[in-house]
């Protein structure tokens, strides 16, 4: 009677939704609207590029904006790590469907016109639609298949810069 009993609570708690669980952000957010270019027909896989902005929302309140080159192929999708891209490292805060954003240029592959790095802080806001975060005048999509991407740069950006992100 008392492993019945213990059993019915146990499903009855493994059951009930958790409360105060990761936002449903979190992760990599490419831009919709590209202009694709498509790479030559002797190069297999199929493979296109655009330029892009990603935004990455990290548990730890921690914020990446990216301006690069997103390569598309078959059912991949990654950040390229060999064309110029231009990336910011800073925190998000929530309040309702707005996220605030404040960030700092740490690093431009190509620093033309020249731009002090680290720059100065920065600060936008970011809108939750139902589907989309609408950001600088984009409309952005969760992109999973960028998360691994977008952890590693997190990761090494966080490590030389750690004094970013300060949360508040």
């Amino acid at each position: 009677m008392i492993m019945r009993a213990f059993l019915f609570i146990a499903l009855l708690v493994l059951s009930v939704p958790s409360c105060g669980g990761d936002p449903e952000f979190l992760g990599a957010w490419r831009q919709t609207s590209l202009k694709w270019i498509k790479a030559p027909p002797e190069i297999e896989p199929p493979v296109r590029s655009a330029q892009a902005t990603i935004l990455y929302f990290g548990a730890d309140h921690s914020f990446l904006l990216v301006y690069g080159t997103v390569v598309q192929s078959m059912q991949k999708e990654s950040l390229s790590v060999g064309d110029p891209r231009v990336i910011y490292l800073g925190t998000w805060s929530q309040e309702g469907k707005t996220l605030r954003l404040a960030y700092r240029l740490v690093d431009r592959l190509i620093n033309y016109p020249p731009r002090r790095v680290p720059g100065p802080v920065e600060t936008k806001t970011a809108v939750i639609q139902e589907d989309a975060i609408q950001f600088d005048g984009n409309r952005l999509m969760r992109r999973t298949l960028l998360d691994a991407d977008l952890e590693v740069e997190i990761r090494v950006w966080r490590l030389r810069h750690p004094e970013f992100l300060k949360h508040k």
